[in-house]
């Protein structure tokens, strides 16, 4: 049988499949160039607050400015390194080495004013965080989230192009626990088209939509969030965050980002006095790349634990059945999925979300008899305040004939 792929002869059907396997080793050459790429940028940060003086009329704007590092192997084996120059914690950390995100800050600095001004240290140097990766979402720091979208979401937006799929995790959230719900939100982002192709610009849209639970503390370990319309315009949707590069430079091959910032948009709280502007820029985070390595200057992906910790876990947010959160102390190291199952904290935490829809039933219907009660206590008070007045009416009048 003749197959036109052994033919010497030139055709169609040969060229194409001889192109198809070029371009697949090229591919395949990219994303390994990418893939085992390392490097190392290191630079400035300034973050601009509006502060919304509502009260005083005025908006107060707050300069808050850093240091910060990205020191990467691959897309799975990342350490971010934050530093704020005037701030009560002296560090944050977030790292990944191919399994969950850790994230460490420590707090020594703060706990030894504590001691000198109260007279009495808190008991842990640090808090740490644990997640499901592989995205870098910071609890305690903002910029290592924008940091992680610059320098490190290659590989999963490009997973998320693959499956067509142009929604993405709530990138900013005052409630770590709505990740791990259905929150993600409208996105539109553009990449660059040389290694490692990061993100050149990213916006990410609000619908419109708050997410909340009615019940705090028990909700999110039963049911999703409740989901309700933002007042006025917010309502009807807003564009909630923009990032853009502004600059780039090659480095050892690579594109990458030298200067970019982030805008982040928030609703106006007075929407009555100004329904025009559905939203406006709380935050600003502007990023400079100073120093650039072909040496990723870390030994550990991992950031080290030093000292007393308090730890919120969340790895098993994702599992089933799921544990939402557990809270518990570690001291020098990180524990294990299989140490943490052992302790204690575990099983309360476990036997808490089994309670939680139990908490979550309000009050007992009230009974008729408890309504009767109530409502005759009622009308009775009522006819005897009516009389009680009207005897005092009638003695006023007495009072003046006399």
């Amino acid at each position: 049988m003749h197959n036109p792929l052994l033919d010497p002869r030139p055709s169609p059907i040969r060229a194409g499949a001889l192109l198809a396997g070029s371009s697949a080793l090229l591919c395949l050459f990219a994303l390994q160039l990418c893939e085992g790429a390392e490097f190392r940028v290191e630079g400035t940060l300034t973050i601009t607050t509006d502060t919304h003086e509502v009260l005083s009329g005025t908006n107060v704007m707050r300069v808050d400015t850093g240091t910060f590092a990205v020191s990467t192997r691959s897309s799975s084996q990342w350490l971010i390194q934050v530093r704020r120059d005037h701030s009560d914690l002296d560090s944050m950390e977030l790292g990944r080495d191919g399994g969950p995100v850790h994230e460490y800050v420590l707090a020594r600095s703060n706990a030894e004013r504590q001691a000198a001004r109260a007279g009495r240290r808190p008991l842990n140097d640090g808090i740490a965080f644990l997640r499901p990766g592989p995205v870098g979402n910071a609890k305690s720091s903002e910029e290592a989230t924008i940091l992680w979208w610059a320098f490190l979401s290659d590989s999963y937006l490009e997973e998320r192009e693959r499956a067509s799929d142009t929604k993405l995790p709530i990138i900013f959230t005052t409630d770590d626990r709505l990740r791990y719900f259905d929150t993600t939100m409208p996105s539109h982002w553009r990449r660059f088209r040389e290694p490692p192709f990061l993100p050149e610009r990213l916006d990410q849209e609000n619908e419109g939509i708050e997410y909340t639970w009615r019940d705090y503390d028990n909700g999110p370990y039963v049911m999703p969030p409740e989901r309700s319309r933002y007042p006025g315009l917010a309502g009807r949707g807003f564009t909630n965050v923009v990032y853009k590069v502004e600059a780039t430079s090659n480095f050892g091959g690579l594109l990458l980002p030298s200067k970019f910032h982030l805008d982040w948009y928030m609703p106006e709280g007075r929407l009555a006095e100004s329904a025009v502007r559905a939203c406006s820029l709380w935050k600003r985070f502007s990023f400079a790349v100073t120093n650039r390595s072909t040496e990723i200057g870390v030994a550990s992906f991992i950031p080290q634990v030093l000292g007393i910790t308090t730890v919120d876990d969340l790895r098993f947010a994702l599992s089933k059945p799921r544990v939402l959160k557990v809270e518990y102390f570690a001291t020098n190291r990180w524990l294990t999925a299989s140490e943490v199952k052992a302790l204690p904290e575990y099983a309360k935490t476990v036997q808490y979300q089994a309670g939680a829809s139990a908490r979550l039933v309000g009050p007992r219907p009230t009974s008729i008899v408890s309504k009767t009660l109530f409502w005759s206590s009622f009308v009775g008070s009522t006819l005897i305040c009516a009389w009680l007045l009207l005897r005092r009416r009638q003695r006023d009048e007495v009072s003046v004939q006399h």
